[in-house]
């Protein structure tokens, strides 16, 4: 029998080490640039890659319907240049997720 003074050592149910494959953070922020969201969806957050595709085409829908031909042209680097930069934005902080730089 276990007296006073005497532990018990259970041992601990153990669970395999999930792995990741190695992923290119240079590749996830290119693919986004190409297709909003398609780097998300490299790192496999295919939920977030279709949010940040569904923003991105609401955000150039809205502009489209918004403003007239003529301010469109003027501000089309501009717009662009947004919805890229809030793409590669989430890209970057996909991939410090998927890395476990940052906490999911």
């Amino acid at each position: 029998g276990v007296g006073a003074g005497h532990r018990v050592s259970v041992p601990m149910p153990t669970r395999p080490l999930l792995v990741r494959p190695p992923k290119s953070k240079w590749l996830a922020l290119g693919l986004n640039l190409l297709l909003p969201g398609a780097g998300l969806a490299y790192l496999g957050y295919w939920r977030g890659g279709l949010i940040n595709l569904a923003l991105a085409l609401t955000a150039v829908g809205l502009a489209t319907l918004w403003l007239s031909p003529e301010t469109l042209l003027e501000y089309r680097s501009m717009i662009g240049s947004g919805i890229a930069g809030l793409s590669l934005g989430a890209a970057w902080a996909a991939y410090d997720r998927y890395t476990g730089k940052t906490p999911a």
